[in-house]
């Protein structure tokens, strides 16, 4: 059972490593006792508890639904005692990138009355220049060809570029742009000719640690975000390119389940804001609070502020430290190490 577990928690922890967050396991864990491991000891841990769990209700049977019970979804949720107001355009990929004047088109979306005492939150790429019309704003923005987000609060602006972009797409060899760029344009997605998505350091914006996209889906940059002074978790994507064909419903499904990993690791409540819904709330303990309905909108999502868990601090040496203890565990298991 552990070398087994040992060798499948070694290949997802290299693809997390390598930034390859595809064909993992841990997100089956997602909202129950067992993602809670990772709020002391960081998300490896759970990685390596989801296949030993899984393998040893495999090899002793009469255990099995014992152990299965680990995974039964924790009771309860919490409330917030504060709201935030996303927006959801409900745009195409490609009626996006022709949009006129995309500033005023989220602004019509956005109740005046509802964004003068909260925290507005605008999907990735939702607009060129950020908005100074509301008191406290947080959202996505394509400027000058780059993918950023951007942070108003009272009038003053803070910002950084993606930092972290997707393997095949915004990480790839220049000979290969011409080939991503037709592929783009075949599904409607129209490109700035100075496209340059990367260009940012993973920093959060004053105690909100903003997630572009695909930066969410790495455990390690939510933890990096909590451990520089972030009291929440928001992420802003634009999935509504993975609405049609083998992809409908999937990518919703995977984003959410990562948040709650998110969130119960770190001990941060996340908002997750997406371009044409569902955007969600989850709580410090994994759990989804709020989910929305798909299309444009404006939604209330709840959260609070917080402070992150013990994991987000040693975060590096999580890995090592369960490699280091599942080796010396398989070890005296076979003889080489006696007590």
């Amino acid at each position: 059972m552990v070398p087994r577990a040992l060798a499948l928690g070694l290949t997802e922890w290299a693809k997390l490593l390598l930034g390859i967050p595809l064909g993992l396991v841990t997100p089956g864990a997602a909202g129950t006792p067992l993602a809670l491991l990772g709020r002391g000891l960081g998300e490896p841990i759970v990685t390596f508890a989801v296949l030993l769990t899984s393998t040893a209700s495999l090899a002793r049977p009469p255990y099995s639904l014992l152990l299965l019970a680990l995974f039964l979804p924790l009771p309860g949720k919490s409330e917030g005692t504060l709201k935030a107001l996303a927006i959801q355009g409900g745009l195409t990929p490609q009626q996006k990138t022709t949009l006129a004047d995309p500033e005023q088109y989220y602004s019509g979306l956005t109740p005046i009355n509802l964004a003068q005492d909260r925290l507005v939150i605008w999907p990735e790429t939702s607009t060129h220049e950020p908005p100074t019309s509301f008191p406290l704003w947080l959202g996505g923005a394509a400027q000058e060809g780059k993918n950023g987000v951007f942070l108003v609060s009272r009038g003053s602006i803070q910002s950084r570029g993606k930092a972290i972009g997707i393997p095949g797409v915004e990480r790839l060899p220049r000979f290969l742009e011409t080939f991503r760029n037709r592929v783009y344009a075949q599904n409607g997605i129209l490109l700035p000719e100075n496209f340059e998505p990367i260009g940012g350091r993973l920093e959060p914006l004053g105690i909100y640690g903003a997630l572009i996209c695909y930066e969410a889906s790495l455990p390690w940059a939510s933890a990096r975000l909590a451990q520089k002074g972030a009291r929440i978790l928001v992420e802003v994507s634009n999935e509504s390119m993975f609405d049609e064909g083998m992809g409908r419903g999937i990518m919703t499904a995977r984003r959410q389940k990562e948040s709650q990993l998110r969130s119960a690791a770190t001990g941060l409540w996340t908002l997750k804001v997406s371009e044409n819904g569902p955007s969600h709330a989850v709580d410090p303990w994994g759990r989804l609070v709020k989910t929305t309905h798909k299309g444009k909108g404006a939604f209330l999502l709840p959260y609070d502020l917080g402070q992150p868990s013990p994991s987000v601090y040693w975060w590096p040496w999580s890995y090592a430290l369960v490699l280091l203890s599942a080796l010396s565990g398989l070890l005296y298991w076979r003889g080489y190490i006696r007590g």
